[in-house]
């Protein structure tokens, strides 16, 4: 009896083991002013409701769509 209380819980911690193996791959790309950025040295990265990815460079900021980046030059005059 003793062996059969120790299978099931062996069984059970091997399910809760194996359930958290990740088997989602996730892949990266680079983005760089080959493709279309501005400058490759980024201050940050925001997205925003309607899934564009901003990225904030010293040259003004750059709304990317998936496949290509357009330019906004802001510059705050004082």
């Amino acid at each position: 009896m003793n062996y059969l209380k120790f299978y099931i819980v062996a069984f059970f911690i091997s399910l809760v083991a194996y359930a958290q193996v990740s088997t989602t791959q996730i892949s990266f790309r680079s983005l760089t002013v080959d493709q279309g950025l501005s400058q490759n040295s980024v201050k940050s990265i925001a997205q925003d409701s309607t899934g564009y990815i901003w990225f904030n460079t010293e040259d003004g900021l750059n709304k990317y769509d998936g496949k290509e980046f357009t330019y906004y030059n802001v510059y705050i005059i004082t």
